[in-house]
Formats: structure tokens, C-alpha cells, sequence
């Protein structure tokens, strides 16, 4: 372990050529040491044998100093005196250090004389010499100051040959070790245990898996399960890359990789190794015997296709043992039955069947059918879930529920025990886009005879465009012209968010501007339906806020609010007066109703029976699973959106296998799975010329409306929240920190008044930084160096000297504040 010294705010430690030396407290001589430890001047400290202090705390005079001769070469040595004591300490506190009065020069006894001006400026001129160029008043000090230099030149010359000797021995060394490994053709534990810590553990497997071919026939080869995964993954996703990789790599045939999957048999019906596989799993571990089963139909293409390995036609209609197989009757798209763990992270398609637009009434006896097959495998099935098509609302009916707004009833009996509950659950994603869809088509509905507008929406885009900036919100045109993005959740989930609110009521409340005047309602049924999407999508423990899962601690609370917001759901009214939940479009707001009771149950069961779970996440309840699942389909032979019957049955099969298959990140769903994949980053298309377009939006740019500088001091406040996180200096911290008080750096401060920090403390929740006035100010410069640099070059100068000309503009030009 390195020895350091002990001196108040001394770094120095003992390191091979770093020319200091350590010297250790004389122990033996009390008197000695009493004075060291006075100097030294460190309160409550017992000196030991391992203590040391460095030569940096001594005088140049402590030291005794010399050569001795040894094989025809001096050798420098330096000794410190027996009675020397340490007295240099620049780092102590104010306080601890000496205060040492210097002597005044003697008075000059002779009278002045008089000094002509030529005499004085010939003075003045030597003594700057002498006071620049101290070391000519004495050659005892220059040559002191020699003969150190030529010592240190000395060291320095024999630790470089010292260093070079022994790169040279270590290249020599290394060479002999690769050509030993040549000759040899082995590698022992050690070294392979060595590329195991250097190498990733995918590339260490490849390499294991080349030496290992090196000494096998290729037909007596074993490939371990991780290879097997990345094989089947590989393979599912490019067949002729597989075929390529195959030319420099020992992986399995493809003939191999189909055999591997001949033992699954994926027909239309229920997947019994897949069932198989989830009763051995919830006999050892019964935790996560907790599950939901849901449902959604895939689009299938429409035609007939020959099954080489079955010898058949296949592409017709297929319902496996719940419906004969009808020959006439393509099919249109395939129904899959997926169950998801609620207090365990698994998931496994367990039925799926090939229909055309199959009746309500086989869904529900197929849901009856799943879960009796589901219980006798161990598993409990707690709810079903789907999305709030007329088929399923039919569906929910024929099981035992009902979403009639007068009578309602979220759950139906168990099919083989009628004294338990199976709770009914609308998907919470495809209700959020049926709410943004009928509040968009409405345009106005009503609570307690007060508008609820969308054109409140439409307002904030078109005064966010003017000046392009957003006021913290996501809020852009694709999110007004909603007809387009009909089936896209995160636009309509962004369109009604808190961000979204808290635009509008700083329109309204801090700047006052008259269009926004009467929004109040609007904000609170924006917050109502934002908060209800976070309770009712939790994903991680982990989360805060509205996004944490249910757990008993905050289950009673949140079941008080869901049920208040169930009320408030059903006093909506449209135009006409009549409710929300009697008009065409009811199914978002029924379905919600049904949801909130559905979901607060099953966490409320979960929660409280004989094995608690710790906490429940709510999107465990979502289609989301199934969404994902879809979309690794699609993703089998390069982005079929539309594959026929046979290519499902295969993609489902491929799937199955153990591999490392991800949804596309552009899917109707967020990613919550890790993702490894190496990826080349297109370049970017050239900037166009600049044109008459551009010029009119650079000419939008000059014009900043009302709540420009408030977006900008909120910008500042992100600048100086993400500079103190990667700044390792203290001082310049503190400088960033926003003080209230007076802490000599500004006499005054633009931003702690409120002027421009109206919008920053509207959004802060305890998270946001506050910007000083001094970073607000350069924010602010940048913006507009930003704002008027692009009216005067051209296509070139645009594309190639952007940053020098911002930088130019910048020198030059007029100040703005």
C-alpha cells in the first residue's frame, strides 16, 4: 500500500520517479518530535511507525547533499540534517500559518541628494534589471542553481535508460509468447481465463467456440445453450446473413437450427409445450403462479400456400379442436391468447387460432376453455384483457359481465370454480386513444354545465409555431392534425398530458392572454385523464409519483381517487347534454369505468392474501405484451406487415425457441426489454439552399413572442443543472448554484424576482434548477446569435463554416442586453 504524507492537504504519495522523499517521524527523540508535531499542527493525531511526511516541508538547508562514485558513474544522494524540522506548509488554514513580520530596510542617514531626470530614469532602468533578473546580484546562487540542474539532468537520463531497458525486455518477452502460442496451437486456463476478463462474454463465446471446432469433425461438434441462442436469433432475422457469417464462423446448419424447432408443434389451437412448460415452472417457484390471459387479432395475408413439410394447402380458416377446419373460408387474420405473470416477469403465447373475424361467442368459449386449461397447470388466471372492440364488448357480455352505464359489472365466474372472480380489463392504451379521438371529434364536451375545449390544444401549437420554441411540452402539428396518427398512442397520451396543462395555465394565468381565457375545466380534465394513464400503466419498483405501482401502503389512497375519477368520468356530458357514457362513442369512458374497478381489485387481492406481493405493476394489465409480440412477427423476413398463415406458424415457432428477438423501437408500444445490437448511424441528407421558405422562418425567428424569455431561462436552468454534473470544480459549482442570498458574484439578480422564472416554478416539482442571471444572460445571447446568423450565408458557408460564423457574429456584433 503507497505511503502518503501526512501534512495538512498534501496529496503526495510514495511513487517510483517521482523525485520526493519520505522521511518518518522521529518516535525515539521526544523532544524533536514535539516540535514536528507543532508544525505539523493536526489536532488530535497520534503519530505511528507508518506514518511519513514528504521533502516538500522541508527547508533547501535541511538537507546535506552529495555523490558517490560507483561503477564509474556519480551517484546524487541527499540526506536530511538530525535535528532539521519541517516548516513548509502552504496549504494550512489561515490560521495555523506563521505570521512572520518582516523587518524594515535601515533609514539612510545621508542627506537627498538631487537627482537630475536622466539620473532617475537610468536608476529606475537598473533597478528593473536587478529586480527582474534577481540572480545576477549573486554567482554563488547561479551556481548552486547549476549544479542541481546538472543533478536532476543525471537522474533523469539513467531512469530513461532504466524505463527503455525495460520496454525492451518486455517486447521481447511478448514476442516470445506469440510465437510460443503459434507453435503450440493451445491456450492454457490461465490465458483463456485472461481473454474471459478482456473479451465481452459474446465475442469470448465465439472465440471458445472456434477452438473448440479446431480439433472436432464438424459432425461431431456440440454447441453450448448460449450459441444455440444466438444461432436461432441470428438466423430468425436474416437467413442469407446467417448463410454469410456461416463462411468464417463454426454455427449450426440451418438444416439443424429447423430440426432443433421440429419438436415444437405450433398448429392453430392450444400450444401445449408451451402449457407444459408453464405447469413445471409454477410447481417449483408458486409465486409466479399469478397471471392475466389476454387476446388480440393480428392481420393476416389473405391467400392459399403449400406446406412442403406437411404435404397440405394451407391459409384457410383453422380453430384447431374448438371449430372443424372450414376449407372454403380464408383467413384474415390470426387471434392469439397470451398470459402474462403479474408478480413475475413472463410471457408465452398459449393459443392462437386462424379466423376470419371470429363471433363473440367462440371468443368466450375459448376464454371459458383457456383458463379451466390454465388452473389445472397451477396457474391462477386473475383477469382478462383486450382491447374495447363491439366483438369484445360482446364477448365480455356472453362471459357474465356487463358495461351498460346503468349496470355495470367488471368481472364474471371462474369457469371451474363459480365461487371466484375473473376480473374483466379494457386495454388502458387503445381506451386513451378512443378518449383523445371523441374529445378531438367533439371539439367541446361538458362537466357541471362547463366547457371542456379542444381548440385550447390547437391554441397553444399555433402560438408554440410562432416562435418555435415549446413551452416544455410535446406539443407539435402531428399532435393537432390527430386524424393522420389515429392508431399512435404516444401522440395521444402527449396530447393529453400534464406538460400540456401546465402550458396552458401559465398562458392564462401568468401571461394573460385572451384566448386562452376560460381554460380552467380544460387543464383539469387534461390532469384527471394523465394521472389516470400513469396509475394505470406503472412499469418499474422503482418509479415516483403518479408512475409508482400499487403497493399497500398507497392502495387505499389511490383506490379512494380512481373511484372519484370513475364518478367524474360518468358526469361528462356532449353538447347535447347526455352523457358521455350513453353516446356512440361510450366505449372509452365505460371502458375506463370498468377498468378502475377491474385493476383496483386484483391489486387489492394481491396485495392482501395469504403470500402478499410486494407491490403490483399495473402494466402487467395492458396489451402491450401482445403488442410487442406482434411485432417480432412482423419483424421475420424483413418487416413482413402482412405475412400469410405459413409464415406465422414458422415466425411463432422461431419464437418460441430460447433467443434474443426485439420488437422494433417504431412499434405502438415502449420497450422495457435491454437490447444489444451494433448499428450504423446514417448520415444525415445535405441542408437544402437557403430558399424563400427558409427565409420566411428565419425572418419568424426576430419576432420572440410573450413567453420567450421564459422558455429561455428554463433552458438555462437545464444548462446549468447538466454543466454541475459533469464540472469537477467546486468553486465553479457554487458559482452555477442559484442563491437566494447576496454571495458577492451579483449585486442583483434578473430571475429571482419572477420576471422570467414564472414558467420554471409552475414546473418545477422539486426537480428543476434555477438559473442565475448571468447564465440566463448567455443563454440568451446564444439565442439570439442563433436567431440571426443564418439570414446572411449561403448553401456552402452553411454547410461547412457554421460553427466560425456564429462564432464571428458573435465578436462582432451589437450587444443585446
Amino acid at each position: 500500500m503507497p505511503e502518503s504524507c501526512i501534512a495538512f492537504g498534501c496529496t503526495n504519495r510514495r511513487r517510483k520517479g517521482s523525485g520526493i522523499s519520505f522521511h518518518r517521524l522521529p518516535l525515539c527523540n521526544a523532544a524533536l518530535l514535539n516540535k514536528w508535531l507543532a508544525n505539523i499542527s493536526r489536532d488530535s493525531f497520534e503519530p505511528t511507525t507508518h506514518h511519513v511526511i514528504c521533502s516538500e516541508h522541508f527547508q533547501k538547508e535541511d538537507y546535506v547533499r552529495g555523490m558517490h562514485p560507483r561503477d564509474d558513474v556519480a551517484t546524487v544522494y541527499h540526506e536530511l540534517l538530525p535535528g532539521a524540522v519541517p516548516s513548509v506548509f502552504p496549504s494550512h488554514p489561515s490560521h495555523k500559518q506563521k505570521q512572520t513580520k518582516k523587518r524594515p530596510p535601515p533609514k539612510s542617514r545621508l542627506p537627498p541628494a538631487k537627482l537630475r531626470l536622466t539620473d532617475l530614469e537610468s536608476f529606475s532602468k537598473t533597478y528593473n534589471v536587478l529586480e527582474e533578473h534577481g540572480y545576477c546580484a549573486s554567482p554563488n546562487l547561479v551556481e548552486e542553481k547549476l549544479k542541481e540542474t546538472k543533478q536532476q539532468l543525471h537522474e533523469a537520463r539513467n531512469e530513461l535508460r532504466v524505463v527503455k531497458q525495460k520496454v525492451k525486455r518486455q517486447g521481447a518477452k511478448i514476442g516470445n509468447l506469440l510465437q510460443a502460442v503459434k507453435d503450440q496451437s493451445l491456450i492454457n486456463e490461465g490465458q483463456l481465463d485472461l481473454l474471459k476478463l478482456n473479451f465481452g462474454e459474446s465475442a469470448f463465446l465465439l472465440f471458445e467456440n472456434e477452438l473448440k471446432a479446431k480439433d472436432t469433425d464438424k459432425h461431431g461438434h456440440r454447441y453450448s445453450e448460449e450459441l444455440k441462442q444466438f444461432a436461432v436469433t441470428l438466423h430468425f432475422y436474416s437467413a442469407q446473413a446467417y448463410d454469410f457469417l456461416r463462411q468464417y464462423l463454426h454455427l449450426p446448419h440451418p438444416r439443424t437450427i429447423r430440426h432443433w424447432s421440429a419438436a415444437l408443434n405450433c398448429s392453430p389451437g392450444f400450444q401445449t409445450e408451451v402449457i407444459e412448460h408453464l405447469k413445471n415452472k409454477v410447481s417449483g417457484e408458486p409465486f409466479q403462479k399469478h397471471c392475466t390471459l389476454m387476446f388480440d387479432a393480428m392481420a393476416l395475408k389473405k391467400e392459399v400456400v403449400y406446406d412442403p413439410k406437411n404435404g397440405n394447402y394451407g391459409g384457410f380458416v383453422d380453430c384447431g379442436n374448438i371449430l372443424p377446419s372450414d376449407s372454403d373460408s380464408l383467413a384474415t387474420e390470426a387471434l392469439v391468447f397470451m398470459a402474462v405473470g403479474l408478480t413475475s416477469n413472463w410471457k408465452f403465447p398459449v393459443a392462437y387460432y386462424l379466423v376470419d373475424h371470429l363471433p363473440g361467442a367462440i371468443q368466450a368459449e375459448i376464454v371459458r376453455q383457456l383458463i379451466s386449461i390454465l388452473t389445472e397447470a397451477g396457474l391462477v388466471v386473475h383477469g382478462v384483457v383486450c382491447d374495447g372492440s363491439y366483438a369484445n364488448q360482446n364477448t365480455s357480455s356472453l362471459l357474465g359481465c356487463s358495461v351498460t352505464p346503468t349496470g355495470l359489472k367488471h368481472f364474471f365466474p371462474h369457469p371451474t370454480n363459480p365461487n371466484e372472480k375473473v376480473y374483466f380489463i379494457f386495454d388502458t392504451c387503445h381506451l386513451i386513444k378512443l378518449i383523445r379521438n371523441c374529445f378531438a371529434t367533439y371539439g367541446t364536451i361538458y362537466h357541471q354545465e362547463k366547457p371542456i375545449m379542444w381548440s385550447y390544444i390547437e391554441k397553444l401549437h399555433e402560438v408554440q409555431q410562432k416562435d418555435n420554441l415549446n413551452l416544455a411540452n410535446k406539443v407539435k402539428a402531428k399532435h393537432v392534425l390527430w386524424q393522420q396518427h389515429k392508431m399512435n398512442v404516444k401522440l395521444a397520451v402527449q396530447a393529453l398530458s400534464s406538460s400540456v396543462a401546465d402550458a396552458i395555465d401559465f398562458l392564462r394565468d401568468d401571461l394573460h392572454l385572451p384566448q386562452f381565457s376560460g381554460s380552467e375545466k380544460t387543464t383539469e380534465f387534461i390532469r384527471i385523464v394523465d394521472k389516470l394513464f400513469d396509475f394505470m400503466n406503472s412499469r418499474s419498483p422503482h418509479a415516483k409519483g403518479y408512475k409508482q405501482p400499487m403497493r399497500l401502503t398507497n392502495l387505499t389512497g389511490r383506490k379512494k381517487w380512481l373511484m372519484e375519477t370513475k364518478e367524474y368520468l360518468g358526469e361528462l356530458k356532449d353538447a347535447t347534454g347526455q352523457p358521455l357514457t350513453k353516446c356512440r362513442r361510450k366505449t372509452a369512458w365505460v371502458g375506463f369505468m370498468v377498468t378502475i374497478e377491474s385493476v383496483t381489485e386484483i391489486c387489492h387481492n394481491l396485495l392482501t392474501n395469504s403470500q402478499p406481493a410486494h407491490y403490483v405493476c399495473t402494466f402487467k394489465m395492458s396489451q402491450d405484451h401482445l403488442e410487442s409480440f406482434f411485432s417480432r412477427i412482423r419483424r421475420r423476413g424483413g418487416w413482413n406487415n402482412n405475412p400469410n398463415c405459413l409464415q406465422f406458424k414458422w415466425a411463432l415457432r422461431a419464437i418460441l425457441q430460447k433467443n434474443s428477438i426485439m420488437p422494433s423501437k417504431s412499434a405502438n408500444i415502449s420497450i422495457d426489454e435491454p437490447e444489444n445490437a451494433l448499428f450504423i448511424q446514417r448520415k444525415p441528407a445535405s441542408v437544402r439552399k437557403v430558399n424563400e421558405s427558409m427565409q420566411k422562418f428565419a425572418n419568424l425567428l426576430h419576432e420572440p413572442s410573450e413567453f420567450h424569455d421564459h422558455i429561455l431561462h428554463y433552458i438555462a436552468g437545464y444548462v446549468s443543472k447538466h454543466v454541475m454534473e459533469h464540472c469537477k470544480c467546486t468553486k465553479c459549482c457554487i458559482a452555477l448554484h442559484n442563491q437566494n442570498a447576496h454571495d458577492g458574484v451579483n449585486d442583483h439578480s434578473y430571475c429571482a424576482d419572477g420576471t422570467h422564472a414564472c414558467f420554471t416554478k409552475r414546473k418545477d416539482r422539486g426537480g428543476l434548477r434555477k438559473a442565475r442571471d448571468d447564465v440566463f444572460k448567455i443563454v440568451k445571447t446564444t439565442d439570439n446569435v442563433f436567431r440571426w446568423v443564418p439570414l446572411g450565408i449561403t448553401y456552402q458557408y452553411f454547410n461547412s463554416k457554421l460553427f466560425h460564423s456564429f462564432l464571428i457574429f458573435a465578436y462582432t456584433a451589437e450587444p443585446y442586453m
